[in-house]
């Protein structure tokens, strides 16, 4: 029961949350979400049309982030980077199921139960076919193995794949270099053709340099996602208080209307009725908040997963694309405007009993719900203070009209 549920989980991590299908051809975006070619063009050739998204650009189906191409032009899905890490995984369930589920072979299509797989081809093979590999002179040291001799260690051989290159008549060729020039990694041919006079650096050499900055990335990542979480606990802090407070100054309200029951019953509806109105101003804001940071800390957290598993499992073009996919990602967490620890609204305010009520009663409101007064950064004390004089007035200088739910305006919070 437990390896069932192994590779029910391995089943999951490889399927399309597009077409709910074993991936073919994953492609992945900058976001570090991963998706079958055919379902990506078809998704993006959609969003064009209901969206009228631009053709140079794709959303993702997942979190809709917006993936431009640099210059001008339509978009190839088909460069999008490939995920070998999941194409190794791919075929590591398609190993552990071939018990019971014939394998497709990658060279004549045909469907066997006795298959093999190839090492050095990342293909299966049927009987008639890995014969005919197996004598091939130019590819007689590659490393065939029966699906029903695999073993532990040989899944992880699997995973291992090297990195082909995306270019059209380049697919059998692997990623060998990084051309520094085009913040690329490229192929022999390449490197000849397109990168000539470039600076190349070997892949792996590369790949370990930028591991040490990925890391780093990570590392921040990581600081983000306490910082969120640090905030999502004050905003759950600051939501009780505002429920709290809001039931203080009713309590209030109403022990005060006591001794004027008879005669200002209803102007103590109308002051309920605004601390009500206040609330639920602070708590929808605050509930905003919230759903905000539990959004961030989500995302944040399967960024972090993803981008872990790439680093430790993925080869080093993937680790170079995942370099710079987090350089985006947190440059545009950074840029992200932080929330407010302190609410406005309700949770600063207080009821002021008006001691004069009890001589005029019929003609007075029972008391105030004031806003205390903080000074904004850049403004001068004596700006504050005149600010103070010019909204002095009615008896209790009300900030909140009770009959409208009204703050006035221009006041300062």
């Amino acid at each position: 029961m437990e390896a069932q549920t192994l590779l029910s989980d391995l089943r999951e991590e490889v399927s399309c949350s597009v077409c709910s299908e074993i991936f073919t051809d994953p492609k992945q975006l900058p976001c570090l979400h991963s998706f079958c070619l055919h379902c990506l063009k078809q998704w993006h050739q959609a969003s064009q049309n209901i969206l009228n998204n631009p053709q140079d650009t794709i959303i993702c189906p997942n979190c809709r982030a917006l993936t431009s191409v640099p210059g001008s032009g339509e978009l190839h899905v088909e460069d999008l980077p490939t995920s070998f890490y999941l194409k190794g995984l791919v075929d590591v369930v398609a190993i552990k199921e071939s018990n019971n589920t014939q394998v497709t072979c990658g060279n004549c299509n045909e469907k066997s139960s006795e298959a093999s797989y190839c090492f050095q081809c990342c293909i299966f093979y049927c009987r008639k076919c890995v014969t005919a590999h197996n004598t091939m002179r130019g590819i007689k040291d590659h490393r065939v193995l029966a699906l029903k001799e695999f073993k532990d260690l040989d899944y992880e051989d699997v995973l291992k794949r090297p990195a082909f290159c995306p270019k059209q008549r380049h697919q059998k060729e692997e990623l060998k270099y990084f051309c520094t020039n085009c913040q690329m990694t490229v192929c022999q041919t390449c490197s000849s053709l397109e990168h000539s006079g470039h600076a190349l650096e070997h892949i792996e050499d590369e790949a370990k340099r930028q591991k040490i900055e990925v890391k780093t990335l990570l590392k921040t990542q990581r600081q983000n996602l306490e910082a969120k979480k640090n905030m999502g606990g004050q905003l759950d802090e600051d939501y009780v208080k505002v429920i709290q407070q809001g039931k203080d100054i009713k309590a209030r309200v109403q022990e005060f209307t006591k001794t004027l029951i008879e005669v200002i019953e209803a102007k103590k509806e109308h002051f309920c009725a605004a601390v009500d109105h206040q609330i639920e101003g602070s708590l929808e804001s605050l509930t905003t908040r919230k759903s905000k940071v539990v959004d961030d800390i989500k995302e944040i957290e399967s960024l972090l997963e993803k981008a872990e598993k790439l680093l430790a499992r993925g080869m080093n073009a993937e680790i170079i694309q995942l370099k710079k996919s987090l350089e985006t990602i947190c440059k545009q967490a950074s840029q992200t405007e932080s929330l407010c620890r302190e609410p406005s609204g309700i949770l600063a305010l207080v009821f002021v009993e008006n001691a004069k009520l009890l001589d005029n009663v019929k003609s007075a409101e029972i008391g105030s719900l004031e806003m205390p007064h903080h000074t904004t950064n850049g403004q001068s004390l004596t700006e504050s203070t005149e600010q103070d004089e010019a909204f002095a007035g009615d008896e209790a200088g009300f900030i909140l009209n009770p009959k409208t739910t009204e703050v006035r305006k221009n006041y300062v919070s």
